[in-house]
């Protein structure tokens, strides 16, 4: 999965950019702190999905990145439960999240689209590729 979202982070505490995340729409490789131009540490957005569920059991979501670190400091879960057979979760690590509000709308939503979009294709999945003999089986001209 490419990064489409990020933040960078200077790392040199003499900076008045210090620890502040400066948004990158597209993040690249080294990022360079616009203050004091020094290299800094860049984190991007990416998720995970295991399990072969077509339906999310749970998201989480890592926020509250620390630079120095370089690993989060929070996570928060949504779990949808009630849901048979197998399942899937996701994880998300977004250093664009601080509070722990934001990440539950985040996991909320998440969970919600996943799983609408999984409950729409097992109601109406697509059809196999139909064989001209399949066709003429159900009542249709085929001209080639």
């Amino acid at each position: 999965m490419r990064a489409r979202r990020g933040a960078g982070y200077c790392l040199k505490q003499d900076c008045s950019g210090f620890g502040q995340p400066f948004l990158l729409m597209r993040p690249s490789v080294p990022f360079e702190c616009p203050v004091c131009m020094r290299t800094g540490v860049l984190e991007t957005e990416r998720w995970a999905r295991t399990g072969e569920g077509a339906l999310v059991t749970e998201v989480r979501v890592d926020f509250d990145f620390d630079p120095e670190r370089r690993r989060y400091r929070k996570r928060t879960l949504k779990v949808e439960r009630g849901l048979e057979g197998r399942r899937s979760v996701v994880t998300l690590q977004s250093p664009l999240i601080d509070t722990r509000e934001q990440a539950i709308r985040v996991a909320r939503r998440l969970l919600d689209t996943l799983n609408a979009r999984a409950r729409f294709s097992l109601r109406d999945p697509t059809p196999a590729k139909a064989t001209r003999r399949d066709l003429i089986a159900e009542g249709w001209t085929v001209l080639a």
